[in-house]
């Protein structure tokens, strides 16, 4: 195989991930998508999260409107300790209650910026205010390992 065909090759797998959404997408979008496609496709997330391709899984239910698969897949990645993946997870669900934990674990490592950015996102007010009169601008700066 020469260089330039090598580095082609290259490029197909890269492209990979955003030919796969572009086609969920546009499937989707246009009401084509039939049952059994629906179930081949929830199976292609499912083995995305046996091969630990996590982020793959989220973009493939995220396009299906899956928020139950979202949802699970949120909470075992907060079982693994896999914090941004879960946060990419309720989001695309939309799931308020599993946004508001994150800001949880966040608050009690004392990571203040991303514990307000998940209550947030999770519409949790009284602990966005919480933080914002209790720290200051400095104190939300500040990550704590």
């Amino acid at each position: 195989m020469t260089t330039s065909s090598t580095s082609k090759a290259r490029l197909k797998r890269s492209d990979l991930k955003t030919l796969i959404k572009e086609c969920l997408y546009e499937i989707i979008t246009e009401d084509f998508i039939s049952k059994t496609i629906q179930e081949k496709l929830i199976e292609v997330g499912d083995w995305c999260i046996q091969r630990d391709k996590v982020d793959l899984a989220i973009e493939v239910y995220s396009a299906l409107n899956n928020t139950e698969k979202l949802v699970m897949l949120g909470n075992r990645c907060l079982e693994q300790n896999m914090l941004a993946s879960a946060g990419n997870a309720f989001e695309a669900a939309d799931d308020k209650k599993g946004l508001s934990k994150l800001g949880d674990i966040f608050l009690k490592a004392g990571v203040l910026v991303m514990a307000l950015k998940y209550y947030k996102l999770s519409g949790n007010d009284l602990m966005v205010e919480f933080i914002k009169e209790n720290f200051s601008e400095r104190d939300l700066e500040k990550i704590y390992a």
